[in-house]
Parts: C-alpha cells; sequence; structure tokens
C-alpha cells in the first residue's frame, strides 16, 4: 500500500505521514522504545495466559505504573484469575474449589517463576528488576506512560492477547473434542 511499509508483521505508516494519527499517536509513533515495547507485548509467546495479569499491573486501570510491587501483582494476579473460568489455566483437571484454597504465597510464587522470570529474560530490556519492586519497566519508557494513545493501546493489547489466547484454546479444545 502507497505510504506504507512493513514493520514486524504490521503495516505502519512511512515516517513523516502523519495525516491521519493523532497527536499522541505520532509522540508514540516517534518514540521508538514506546512504539517498540507495544509491538513486543502484542506479539509475546504465550502458551499460558499467566503475563496478562502481570501487564495489567502495569497498566493499573488506565494509569500505567512504571514498577510494580508484590502486592500490586499479587491483587492483578487474583483478580484476573478469579474472573469467570480463568482459574483453570492454574490446572485444567482442578476444582474451583482447589483454585480458591491457593494462598496468596502460592500464587506470588506462580507470578514470579513463570511470567515474572520469562518477561525480565526475553523482555528485549523493557522488564527489570527494581528493588523494593517485584518488577519494572525501563526507565526508557516513562516519558510516554502518561500519552494518552500509549495507554490506549497497551489496554487495548492487553484485551485483545486475552481474548486471542482463550478463543485459540477453546478453538483448539473443539478440535480434539
Amino acid at each position: 500500500a502507497e505510504g506504507r511499509y512493513h514493520l514486524a508483521e504490521r503495516w505502519y505508516p512511512k515516517p513523516g505521514i502523519f495525516s491521519w494519527l493523532t497527536k499522541e499517536e505520532e509522540e508514540v509513533w516517534n518514540y521508538p522504545e514506546g512504539k517498540e515495547f507495544l509491538r513486543l507485548i502484542s506479539q509475546t509467546v504465550m502458551t499460558k495466559v499467566y503475563k496478562m495479569p502481570i501487564l495489567k499491573a502495569f497498566y493499573n486501570d488506565g494509569h500505567p505504573l512504571q514498577a510494580v510491587t508484590d502486592e500490586q501483582v499479587l491483587a492483578a494476579w487474583k483478580q484476573f484469575f478469579s474472573t469467570g473460568t480463568n482459574w483453570r489455566d492454574f490446572d485444567p483437571k482442578s476444582t474451583y474449589e482447589k483454585y480458591r484454597k491457593i494462598t496468596d504465597k502460592q500464587h506470588l510464587k506462580k507470578a514470579h517463576d513463570m511470567p515474572i522470570h520469562f518477561l525480565l529474560k526475553s523482555g528485549e530490556g523493557f522488564f527489570m528488576q527494581k528493588e523494593g519492586y517485584a518488577i519494572a519497566l525501563s526507565d526508557a519508557l516513562v516519558p510516554i506512560l502518561d500519552n494518552p494513545a500509549f495507554i490506549r493501546h497497551f489496554g487495548d493489547i492487553i484485551d485483545y492477547r486475552t481474548m486471542h489466547y482463550y478463543r485459540s484454546r477453546y478453538e483448539d479444545k473443539k478440535k480434539t473434542s
């Protein structure tokens, strides 16, 4: 398409052709770290949905945080897995009653051992350890965290990736039934 080029399996406008972008979207586009972070979370590998509650903790209901504590991770984690049947991702053969008996300490261990560990390992430098926090975002993202377009896209990506994961799981289940 004229005026566009392919980047990381997505079509983006050529630099300098921003007539259809809002001012805030143009700021995100021109800020490489913000754009690359959004690309990363939109393409992160998900064999399970565990990364989404961690990203939701950072998203913080539309008020992004640069770093999240264990308490914030635990709250987002429990809220996410207590919604609908998300709890089944822990063990598809388990029961809701068994899920409810998982202690906060066990939830945090799973959050640290799985999504936090893998975000730190494969997060292209966007996720880091920070004293007093469970996990933090790179300082390079701080200038863009309050941009309304960045916030909107961040939330949309989390919602889309969550829905896509569950839709794929449902379709796979239908195929094997």
